[in-house]
């Protein structure tokens, strides 16, 4: 695990260095270095997992100078790789999976990524063609950000490091819309103009130090669409397959020459996945928090299947000061606009895990998306299926002439604002379910909000609520099928999988997410939807693993989140905050916020919250997380 960058084409990069280097340190506080040569350079950050002798630093070099290496992840199967190409007469000089990539590489070329088990981000350099290729992992585990502009080509692991490889770059409006929308800003756009994310399962080539070609090497649309993969139905069949790709996955992910934890929660995906750990392995540490407000406190559960399953189990208990407090490490870490909260509670306990000397950690996230756990995936088709059978003319005249009239400005109950998002929802509904309701629905405001306060941005660029997926195929998916492809391209890597790399390397510790072994995947996407969801809700099959391990107490409750007591710890805050923002004209200062407009939001949430009435807090917590991004970040 570590933190790259590189560019192609600057006249001199040595000012570039020392620079890029330290905006990475915390991905990488055991080694640096540099390559340097004809307009060429890469930069390197290590965090030493495997192989921890400094023979495995990288830049690494091929034994015949040709190729050059940069490398950020792992490559689980990287041992049975080494074995294959060792027959083929590849000589080794170290332990490390950094060879093995490069060694895969020469070989087969990007044929090989198909080989590839694990998380990644590389950039492989040939000095003998000038050419250079970067990937990243298929369901974008690993952070890649990439910017052609003027001859020049620069790609890092983290945003900071682009803006100390790009200055000057200006924020793009249409992906701040995006955010607000959603509180996060979806690939390939970042919130900077040429500044974009490598999307998952793709690789880009440039020859000359100009772009050749950007490809797609895997796809899970193929097995939601089954065209080539059939469904599985057969429930005992499909719960061994089950036990045998997961416990793989998560043995893969033991792999380490450093201490290994698990975040355990006590929810299904995080005991199913110590379950069968423990099954392997005799000594496994799980880490758990918790909060002294006892609705947020999921540590007791986690608690309980710790002592079920035998494991050396670390547990903190925080109070509503300590989470205050990381509000800084929160908004430091993440260097885009970000608003998903539980990426307060991952800094702490990642910060926890790094504190007990672990620095290996095993999390449960795409359990969800894979398996159906979110209560939308069966609640939003029924809703879909009424507005569709509405009346429609009437509501969406009462709606338009709400608009006109401004009442989705008025105060009383915020009527005239849900009237404006129900004729949305409605305007969507007419058709078939597609992406665009299931991004609607999403949105924590409406789009005609979002376009006055973000008054510059076009919707041509980051697709506001457009429903873009990623291929016009997948536009006749069934609902739930539809809304887990979309969760998986966009939530999953841009929110979820974002939130726990940051969170972990902020703490130089390294996430490992064995649900995201592109094995569990496909097998997941091709599993028919009865094995799936039952009268209780959704991950059927892993319930029914699960109880095989422990008691049906424990398996048997209602799905909590991580989650924190954010707005009543930092309502204060906020409020201080925001009087201070505005009476100093903040929110013009950045270029791409009204001010009358982000006033009136403000004065529209300090009424609800003095009436004890339902409030835009939500909303406001996305607003204030994108001018405490432009503050540290954008200016």
């Amino acid at each position: 695990m570590c933190g790259i960058a590189g560019m192609i084409g600057y006249r001199d990069p040595s000012p570039y260095i020392e620079r890029v280097s330290a905006s990475l340190a915390h991905r990488g506080p055991d080694a640096e270095g540099s390559f340097v040569e004809e307009g060429v350079c890469f930069i390197h950050r290590r965090l030493s997992i495997i192989d921890l002798s400094a023979a495995a630093n990288q830049p690494f070099h091929s034994a015949d100078g040709k190729w050059v290496l940069v490398f950020n992840g792992e490559m689980y199967n990287y041992r049975e790789l080494r074995d294959l190409y060792g027959e083929r007469g590849y000589t080794f000089r170290t332990h490390s999976d950094t060879e093995v990539v490069l060694a895969a590489f020469d070989a087969e070329g990007p044929a090989c990524l198909e080989r590839f088990i694990g998380m990644f981000a590389f950039a492989l350099y040939n000095r003998h063609s000038r050419e250079l290729f970067v990937a990243r992992d298929r369901g974008g585990g690993k952070p890649l950000y990439y910017s052609v502009s003027d001859g020049r080509f620069a790609f890092a692991s983290e945003l900071r490091a682009m803006q100390a490889l790009c200055p000057g770059l200006t924020v793009n409006q249409d992906a701040i819309a995006d955010f607000l929308a959603v509180g996060y800003i979806r690939a390939p756009y970042t919130p900077f103009t040429g500044v974009h994310k490598l999307l998952p399962g793709h690789y880009l080539i440039l020859r000359d130090g100009q772009p050749h070609a950007l490809h797609r090497y895997w796809s899970p649309e193929a097995f939601f669409t089954h065209q080539s993969v059939p469904r599985i139905t057969n429930a005992s069949e499909a719960r061994s397959r089950l036990r045998e790709i997961m416990a793989n996955s998560a043995a893969y992910r033991m792999v380490a020459d450093v201490p290994v934890g698990v975040f355990l929660s006590g929810g299904i995906d995080s005991s199913l996945l110590t379950a069968l750990l423990r099954e392997r392995f005799d000594n496994i540490q799980t880490f758990s928090i918790g909060f002294d407000e006892a609705r947020y406190n999921e540590a007791p559960y986690a608690a309980a299947v710790a002592r079920h399953l035998g494991t050396r189990h670390h547990e903190r208990i925080l109070d509503k000061r300590e989470v205050e407090s990381a509000l800084g490490d929160y908004f430091n870490a993440y260097d885009e606009p970000f608003a998903d909260s539980s990426g307060i509670p991952t800094i702490l306990l990642s910060r926890f895990a790094a504190s007990e000397g672990c620095k290996v950690v095993l999390s449960a996230d795409g359990g969800d998306e894979l398996f159906g756990g979110y209560t939308r995936y069966w609640q939003f088709p029924g809703e879909y299926a009424r507005l569709h059978r509405m009346a429609r003319f009437p509501l969406r005249l009462a709606a338009g002439l709400a608009s006109r009239a401004g009442l989705d400005r008025v105060r009383y109950r915020n009527f005239g604002h849900r009237l404006v998002k129900f004729d949305e929802l409605l305007r969507v509904s007419a058709g078939p379910f597609s992406a665009r309701f299931y991004e609607q629905r999403m949105a924590v405001t409406t789009e005609r909000k979002i376009r006055t306060l973000c008054p510059g941005s076009t919707g041509n660029n980051a697709g506001l609520f457009s429903g873009r997926i990623p291929t016009a195929g997948a536009a006749s998916l069934p609902p739930g099928d539809l809304m887990a492809l979309w969760d998986f391209t966009y939530y999953l890597p841009d929110d979820l999988l974002t939130k726990v790399d940051r969170a972990t390397m902020h703490n130089s510790i390294e996430g490992r997410e064995p649900f995201l072994d592109h094995r569990l995947v496909e097998f997941a996407f091709s599993l028919d939807p009865s094995l799936k969801f039952d009268g209780a809700g959704g991950k059927r099959i892993l319930k029914d693993l699960l109880a095989t391990y422990i008691p049906s107490e424990l398996v048997e409750r209602p799905k909590q989140g991580f989650s924190i007591p954010l707005f009543q710890t930092i309502h204060a805050r906020l409020i201080r905050d925001f009087e201070e923002w505005l009476n100093a004209g903040v929110p013009a200062a950045t270029g791409f916020l009204s001010q009358p407009a982000v006033e009136a939001e403000y004065r529209r949430f300090r009424y609800f919250q003095r009436k004890g009435k339902e409030s835009n807090v939500l909303f406001m917590w996305h607003l204030y997380c994108l001018i405490q991004w432009w503050l540290r970040w954008g200016k």
